[in-house]
């Protein structure tokens, strides 16, 4: 079977049909928006105290945020795979901006959710959960409750939250459009192409050192053409952050990602010191590998270099066959899954310039299926990172019947997934 370009690109038209100008994508936005201004005024009606009757207008209002914020998150998932798939696309970057807003004003309303549960005694609230339409995510809105209580007055966050969409968010918007245009020239077998920073990065599974090295040095030339607005970017968004922390009361940087991993500074700490205690089978790893490679220096773009001489290359049917026969060896359920993410057509994996760089994989909560993004060359690099993305499509694929607030988990849980599926 060959390289077929149509398989190479994913399915967005069952998602939405007409992209960034998909008139049903429109309206489906426009309806959350009416639905988001309808919650506002609900949310200000609604009664301050918890009794059994003011108990089912809470708990509607409560499931009727989950959906909203459902859809919102459905509908930034189908921007940003735009976004990806073509860097110029202005029109899905300004709905990328769009969804933000939508997101901030979810969190406004959830942050007043916080105000009203923060208020009510343990014994009632724990009894108020245990009602059959909210005990499914008792755990989401449990986690929630005891953040609010670490952070600003609602009043503040709320704040907050409007001002990242043109501030913190803003800057990572930036930041993706910076990276999406950006392009070099790379010389390869006496042709010289125009390549995107993705398509750079795939060029360090090569065998040929040469190729490796110009790769690098082109990544790093272009990006410090921008280095300026990059590090301004940068340093905004982390004083944007040390702001909030400041105004929290969080005097560590690391509070943060410690309460969104549900992670405990000894964790971490243990972490490191096993990283640390095991740095020298690391320098005799790099020293094998110089050996092995006939060289004095080891460099940055020596570190997913192959050993020896490689002429094995895989057509994406080749890599989608192998990916799916291994992960079959250990889970039918999960090849089976594969199988049919990969026949779907849920994957974008051409090679093309336009791209975004990286790879990612994306839910679509509405239709509850997934969108995997990356940028295959055909090496065995890239079939691991197809098989990478599939680990974490899958963990979402188990999850879909769920509620959708009780479907979240952190990043470092996540990999635990794609990790998993490399292994095999």
């Amino acid at each position: 079977m060959s390289n077929d370009t149509a398989k190479l690109r994913w399915d967005l038209e069952s998602i939405f049909p007409g992209g960034s100008s998909s008139p049903e994508f429109e309206e489906f936005r426009r309806n959350i928006a009416n639905d988001l201004e309808k919650a506002k005024i609900s949310l200000e009606e609604l009664p301050r105290t918890l009794t059994e009757e003011s108990s089912t207008s809470w708990i509607a209002f409560m499931l009727l945020m989950q959906d909203i914020i459902l859809r919102i998150n459905h509908a930034d998932s189908f921007a940003g795979c735009l976004q990806a798939q073509d860097v110029t696309d202005d029109k899905a970057m300004n709905i990328m901006e769009e969804m933000s807003s939508q997101s901030a004003d979810a969190q406004s309303i959830l942050t007043g959710i916080d105000e009203f549960t923060m208020n009510i005694d343990d014994a009632t609230w724990n009894e108020f959960l245990q009602h059959e339409k909210l005990s499914a995510a008792a755990f989401f809105w449990n986690e929630r409750r005891r953040n609010a209580r670490l952070k600003m007055e609602p009043k503040l966050e709320k704040l907050a939250a409007k001002l990242a969409v043109n501030g913190y968010h803003g800057w990572n918007l930036l930041y993706e459009k910076m990276s999406g245009d950006l392009r070099a020239e790379f010389t390869e077998d006496g042709e010289t192409k125009l390549l995107s920073m993705g398509q750079l990065n795939n060029k360090f599974s090569s065998p040929d050192r040469s190729v490796r090295k110009q790769a690098f040095e082109k990544l790093a030339a272009t990006w410090k053409s921008i280095e300026s607005i990059a590090a301004m970017t940068l340093n905004s968004q982390a004083g944007y952050r040390l702001a909030l922390y400041d105004g929290r009361g969080w005097e560590s940087p690391l509070f943060e990602p410690l309460l969104v991993n549900r992670l405990k500074q000894e964790t971490i700490d243990a972490m490191w010191d096993a990283v640390a205690r095991g740095r020298d089978k690391m320098s005799e790893y790099i020293d094998a590998k110089k050996k092995l490679l006939g060289i004095e220096d080891f460099r940055w773009y020596d570190q997913i270099a192959p050993i020896g001489e490689i002429e094995k290359t895989y057509t994406y049917d080749e890599a989608g066959d192998f990916v799916v026969t291994n992960l079959s060896a250990f889970s039918q359920d999960l090849g089976d899954f594969a199988r049919m993410a990969i026949d779907n057509r849920w994957i974008e994996g051409e090679d093309r310039t336009g791209k975004a760089a990286g790879g990612f994989c994306t839910g679509f909560p509405v239709k509850k299926q997934t969108r995997i993004f990356m940028t295959f060359s055909g090496d065995y690099d890239q079939m691991m990172t197809l098989a990478h993305e599939l680990g974490h499509s899958y963990h979402g694929w188990v999850l879909k019947e769920h509620d959708y607030f009780a479907r979240k988990y952190p990043m470092n849980l996540a990999e635990t997934a794609s990790t998993f599926n490399e292994l095999l």
